[in-house]
């Protein structure tokens, strides 16, 4: 019997909302109450700091500013991430004890990747994984993830630049700098030169990619996508995050509230 896994396709665009929920279905599914979950996703514009790095390493403040850019902090570590309307994002939620979740992270991405790629096949969209983190198109970055293990849950999630404004992203993104490295303790990211699947695939829609990637979710992990809301605990859960965590200053410039 194919195990049955819940699909959320939300259209929310409100960043500190949208990373809350992340936060509010690994604890649900970490702690048994909802099912193994996968979730696409978009966000407004916005910066979308790793947990441990410090924003005025990676992000140019007056840029942000110009393009009301809106600067957050996820719950996950890596690198800094550019959203807006020409991102799919895409995240997946199982308990650590989940025999597909192998209770690693980095097996996780190479799963998450393979599913990712086998979806973009069926659009004749050719793609690489990178070890650990990357999926690469014609040799440029077109998606990264980012994962943790936390209260009983795994969780993976990514970026996938479908038709994202690349300009934008390049001006409000700071590039690490020789030497950067060594005057602080925080996480930089790692420059990579990114692309638009559109580059190539010129006229490919996000509802295709999504559409694309539900079935590529389904074939790798062999199982079924049942599309579904966020139960009442989760979104209450994910609104208090937002109050006492996501939109203050402590959490985003600093990374101390929890």
């Amino acid at each position: 019997m194919v195990e049955e896994w819940r699909l959320l396709e939300t259209g929310w665009s409100r960043p500190f909302f949208n990373l809350a929920v992340e936060e509010a279905v690994l604890n649900a599914v970490g702690s048994g109450v909802s099912a193994s979950t996968v979730r696409l996703w978009l966000n407004a514009k916005s910066v979308v700091l790793g947990r441990y790095q410090r924003p005025e390493l990676e992000v140019d403040f007056g840029t942000c500013k110009k393009y009301d850019v809106v600067l957050t902090r996820r719950s996950t570590g890596g690198g800094a991430v550019y959203h807006d309307a020409g991102n799919l994002n895409y995240s997946i939620y199982l308990s650590r004890t989940h025999p597909l979740a192998h209770n690693c992270v980095l097996r996780m991405f190479h799963q998450t990747s393979e599913a990712v790629i086998r979806g973009l096949r069926k659009l004749n969209i050719r793609t690489l994984y990178k070890a650990p983190n990357t999926i690469l198109l014609e040799g440029k970055k077109v998606s990264g993830m980012a994962g943790a293990i936390k209260r009983g849950g795994i969780l993976v999630h990514g970026t996938l630049l479908v038709d994202a404004d690349l300009e934008v992203l390049r001006e409000v993104l700071r590039q690490p700098q020789a030497g950067c490295a060594n005057l602080s303790k925080s996480v930089r990211s790692v420059p990579a030169e990114v692309a638009n699947i559109n580059e190539f695939h010129g006229g490919v829609t996000l509802a295709e990619v999504r559409n694309a990637l539900r079935r590529g979710f389904e074939e790798t992990f062999k199982v079924e996508l049942r599309e579904a809301a966020l139960t009442d605990t989760e979104e209450t859960l994910a609104e208090n995050l937002v109050r006492i965590k996501y939109c203050r200053a402590e959490w985003i410039l600093e990374g101390l509230a929890e």
